[in-house]
C-alpha cells in the first residue's frame, strides 16, 4: 500500500472534483461526463456489484442532511437486459432511467436518489443553494 498515492489521489479530487470525476469516467472507458449538470463537489466514484457485474457509480451526497443520488452507468453491451428497465419509486427514493443519446450513446444511466426537498435538483449545479466556485 502506498499512502503517498492515496493522499495525492484525494488531493486531486478535492482540488478539481469535476476533472477528477471526468478522468475516472474516461478511465472506465465511458463518456467523460454525465448527461445532467451535477455539482461535482458532492461526488465520489466507485464500482458496485450489480447482478454479479461491476458497474461504475458516481454518488453525490446532499449538501445538508443524509440525502444522496447514485448514478449507475450501465454499458449497453448485453450484460444486462435493459429493455425491462423502468422508473421506480419507494417511500424515500426514486429511480429514473435515461438512455444515453449523442455523446452518451451506448450507455444507460440509472439515477437513484432520495426524494427530499427538490429531489434530484439538490445535486445539480446552482440548485442546492451553493454558489458556484464556493
Amino acid at each position: 500500500m502506498n499512502t503517498e498515492a492515496l493522499v495525492e489521489d484525494c488531493d486531486a479530487q478535492l482540488n478539481d472534483p469535476q476533472g477528477y470525476t471526468q478522468k475516472w469516467l474516461a478511465d472506465q472507458k465511458l463518456p467523460d461526463r454525465l448527461p445532467k449538470d451535477f455539482d461535482y463537489r458532492l461526488a465520489s466514484c466507485r464500482i458496485e456489484k450489480l447482478n454479479g457485474w461491476d458497474v461504475p457509480v458516481v454518488q453525490f451526497r446532499a449538501p445538508e442532511g443524509n440525502g444522496f443520488a447514485k448514478v449507475y452507468i450501465i454499458r449497453e453491451d448485453g450484460r444486462f437486459d435493459l429493455k425491462g428497465l423502468s422508473n421506480a419509486q419507494a417511500s424515500h427514493t426514486t429511480a429514473l432511467v435515461e438512455t444515453g443519446q449523442g455523446p452518451f450513446r451506448g450507455v444507460t444511466y440509472v439515477y437513484v436518489y432520495t426524494g427530499g426537498p427538490g429531489g434530484l435538483d439538490q445535486f445539480l449545479k446552482g440548485r442546492n443553494g451553493r454558489v458556484d466556485g464556493a
